[in-house]
């Protein structure tokens, strides 16, 4: 009976160690699924904050790429001014360089379409009729004389000639 009793106890014992082992294994086991449900929770979070981070990099590029662009056409076109200054100065400079004699007078007449009958140098009356002419049509006082104001538009034909 001795032996009984004690192999009772013993099974009541180890009854109670394996249920005890599978309760702890259970609580373990409901511990760790939260963990993992917390973890899964956390790795779409960050899924989605990588995939609005991508969306976001993606407009960034687009802009960037459309800034590109604008710099391109904004460098194209400062070019274009720039040359396009550097020739007016280019033909200032001729113009300012020009005389104003005789010959140059009717070079630029003849360069701006006037007939001025012989290139001689001479302020005769076909010369005189063409400068008279050049005044007319450029609204400047027809007195037939070469003076500033008429110089400075009539040289400007001579410089397209030369260019």
């Amino acid at each position: 009976m001795k032996k009984s009793l004690f192999l009772i106890i013993i099974l009541m014992a180890s009854g109670l160690l394996v249920s005890g082992c599978v309760t702890l294994r259970s609580q373990q086991k409901e511990t760790l699924l939260d963990q993992v449900n917390q973890l899964s929770l956390k790795v779409r979070s960050l899924e989605q904050e990588n995939r609005s981070l991508q969306q976001e990099n993606l407009e960034h590029q687009q802009v960037i790429g459309r800034l590109e662009t604008d710099l391109a056409d904004l460098e194209a076109k400062q070019e274009a001014q720039n040359k396009l200054l550097s020739e007016q100065i280019a033909k200032t400079k001729t113009e300012s360089q020009i005389k104003l004699t005789n010959k140059n007078i009717q070079k630029a007449l003849q360069a701006a379409g006037y007939d001025i009958g012989s290139l001689d140098g001479k302020i005769g009356s076909k010369t005189r009729e063409a400068i008279m002419a050049f005044q007319k049509s450029n609204g400047l006082n027809t007195d037939g004389i070469v003076g500033g104001t008429t110089w400075k538009k009539l040289k400007t034909h001579l410089a397209e000639a030369k260019n």
